[in-house]
């Protein structure tokens, strides 16, 4: 039985907080599968949203799940690409991207350092690449 659902549970359970060009500390909350609904319209920001789709045409391999279909079956690889998309901040509030610019920076970094840390984010599940996209 495939784990791809877990690794949504796995991903949203993340802690990325990261500290702020201001020095501070920005606080994310993430949004599981179960919680778009509502909140994906008008999600409180900054939010992660885990979709199972795509984004901007991305076609980058990322979760590889091993699958055991039995013994008297084969088993095989699937590979999974999950969207963690970062919203940041509401449009129209200050001069756009120049002004969160530094912020998303260092949230890429950070995501990606925690990722890599988490290689193994569910059973039978293996981080095989990871790319951030800031836009």
């Amino acid at each position: 039985m495939s784990n791809i659902r877990a690794l949504y549970t796995a991903l949203a359970g993340l802690d990325l907080d990261f500290s702020n060009e201001a020095a501070g500390t920005t606080s994310v909350t993430a949004y599981d599968l179960d919680e778009l609904k509502g909140r994906y319209e008008k999600p409180d920001l900054p939010a992660r949203v885990l979709l199972p789709m795509e984004e901007y045409g991305a076609a980058n391999a990322g979760i590889e799940e091993l699958m055991n279909a039995g013994q008297s079956a084969v088993g095989g690889e699937m590979l999974w690409n999950v969207t963690d998309l970062y919203l940041h901040t509401r449009s129209g509030q200050g001069r756009g991207l120049l002004d969160v610019l530094p912020d998303l920076v260092r949230y890429a970094g950070n995501y990606v350092e925690v990722l890599l840390d988490a290689r193994t984010p569910a059973a039978g599940l293996e981080l095989q690449s990871l790319t951030p996209v800031i836009g």
